[in-house]
């Protein structure tokens, strides 16, 4: 009975996850597109920030293993204004190698 409410919650949780948005996504996304389209093909964005006058920026993340001690990050911003795209970017950085001092 425990391993089927385990895998019952399990299939549960994969079908609620929220999707990310990769590189190639985020070059699907056209100037002019329904906002709550894209979300219906990506999930919710991490973040939303009210830019004022109807417009806001949806920000999504995706994160890339480069090696054992480094990542890139990528953030992309969907500008909206009155339910459509009208501006997207992507904005990169990553983390630096960890460096240990001494023997």
């Amino acid at each position: 009975m425990k391993n089927k409410l385990l895998a019952l919650l399990v299939l549960c949780a994969s079908c609620s996850a929220s999707k990310y948005m990769t590189y190639d996504d985020y070059q699907r996304v056209t100037i002019g597109e329904k906002i709550s389209d894209v979300q219906v093909q990506l999930g919710r964005p991490y973040e939303v920030n009210d830019l004022g006058h109807e417009k806001q920026q949806y920000i999504y993340i995706e994160r890339i293993q480069l090696g054992e001690k480094r990542e890139l990050f990528r953030r992309y911003i969907l500008t909206v204004e009155g339910e459509r795209v009208v501006h997207k970017e992507v904005k990169e950085e990553t983390t630096s190698p960890i460096q240990f001092i001494g023997g």
